[in-house]
């Protein structure tokens, strides 16, 4: 954000991406986030290699995939709590610190060649507490650095940048252990140490006073777990965000791999795909968001939701459909796939931005791990569903039934959805109000 609330115009356009990419604590920051997206990714590889090499068991890569992923999220609400009675800024420091010793430890073990694959297993569970911390906190700190204008602009830059990070993490890490293990582990402890230099730089006390301006909720008190879930339930605007963010959540990815298994298509279409996704991302789905960014008007999103969340509730079906179906339709498959996940991407940086607006400042961080597991946690249940699916497609009708069954349900739930679209409009209408009182 630029440095003074003075510099921020009300006009759309181009100013408001312009604003964003020249705020110097947005940009130290994004990369900062870059090179600990990076690391993160280096040490995971590197993780699941060593274990690979240490058991060869299946098992225990699964064991040590979950114990980083599994502790991250069911303990992200406690830890975004902490970071809210801390700061953000100074959880993720001690994030990234605490990063760094736990791979110092790792290490060590590795040049003395003494690790063993329960240390893995350990430091496996180390990060996915530490994540606990770290992943709410890095997106609650984007609220600290952009207003309501700025802030889809910020977080569609955001996770441009960590995209680079995600592309340029697997391939360190396949360089660094073509020549030593520990390198990789060397290399990423490097990335955290520059991260934390980047975050000495922000000026705080900017950001500080920048989110104090932006937000309703300054200056009320502290929630705890209970009280935040109960508000979050309670409240029917929060359900529907709920309900949008579970929907842009779906893994179809795993519907491409049954598709290619039952008609014999090979590994070429799952690479095709992916492929094309990534063009997909840069070249349309990085424009139309920064284009709804530049319209200057937050406060009307739900216009853009309405029809985003149309083609999810579209494609969803279609794709069952087309899985049963006799025959090859890969390519109809594919560009079905592609829209679905072009607009999930569009409408989880919509919903990201209303939830940062409207959650409580004093519990934004926790309100994020909230948020991120109820997320989680629906998912896992529509995967079982979708596995108990795959395990009974054979039997003679379950297939139409359960697409019946789906196709009724996204409607129900569509319809509850549109009919309350409009209270994302009143929501933000008020806290732009707000934000507008308090320049």
């Amino acid at each position: 954000m630029a440095d003074s609330a003075e510099n921020v115009s009300d006009k759309p356009g181009w100013p408001v991406i312009r604003e964003t990419i020249t705020d110097r604590n947005f940009l130290l920051f994004s990369f900062s986030m870059t090179l600990s997206t990076c690391a993160h990714l280096m040490v995971a590889i590197a993780l699941s290699w060593m274990t690979w090499q240490l058991t060869k068991s299946g098992a225990w890569l699964g064991y040590v995939s979950g114990a980083t992923i599994i502790p991250a999220l069911i303990f992200g609400p406690f830890g975004g709590l902490l970071a809210d009675r801390i700061g953000h800024l100074q959880a993720i420091r001690i994030s990234q610190t605490s990063y760094i010793i736990s791979l110092t430890g790792l290490g060590l073990a590795l040049i003395t060649q003494t690790v063993t694959i329960e240390i893995l297993f350990t430091c496996a569970i180390v990060h996915g507490f530490i994540g606990a911390i770290f992943i709410p906190t890095e997106f609650a700190f984007l609220r600290t650095l952009a207003n309501n204008r700025r802030l889809i602009a910020t977080i569609t830059i955001f996770e441009t940048f960590k995209g680079v990070g995600k592309l340029f993490g697997p391939i360190l890490a396949a360089y660094l252990m073509t020549s030593a293990r520990e390198y990789v582990v060397i290399g990423a402890i490097g990335a955290h140490a520059l991260c934390l230099m980047g975050l000495s730089r922000i000026n705080f006390s900017k950001a500080y006073a920048n989110s104090n301006r932006n937000t309703a909720h300054s200056h009320s008190p502290m929630l705890n777990i209970w009280n935040l879930v109960k508000h979050l339930w309670e409240t029917p605007l929060c359900t529907l965000l709920l309900i949008l963010f579970v929907a842009t959540g779906f893994q179809l990815q795993g519907s491409l791999a049954l598709y290619t298994d039952r008609t014999g298509g090979g590994p070429n279409l799952l690479t095709n795909f992916a492929n094309i996704i990534s063009v997909l991302t840069l070249l349309v789905v990085l424009p139309i968001t920064l284009w709804i960014a530049s319209r200057g008007h937050f406060d009307s999103i739900s216009k853009y939701m309405r029809k985003l969340f149309l083609i999810l509730c579209i494609s969803i079906p279609i794709t069952a459909i087309l899985i049963n179906l006799p025959g090859s339709h890969g390519n109809w498959f594919i560009a079905i796939l592609a829209l679905y996940l072009v607009a999930a991407q569009i409408l989880s940086t919509l919903v990201q931005a209303s939830f940062l607006v409207l959650l409580p400042q004093a519990a934004l961080a926790s309100g994020v791990g909230i948020i991120v597991l109820v997320q989680g946690v629906a998912l896992f249940i529509i995967g079982a569903g979708a596995y108990a699916f795959t395990e009974f497609r054979p039997q003679s009708g379950w297939a139409m039934a359960t697409t019946i069954l789906l196709i009724a349900t996204l409607w129900v739930i569509g319809k509850w959805s549109r009919s309350r679209m409009h209270l994302i409009d009143s929501a933000l209408a008020e806290a732009s109000r707000i934000e507008s009182e308090n320049r």
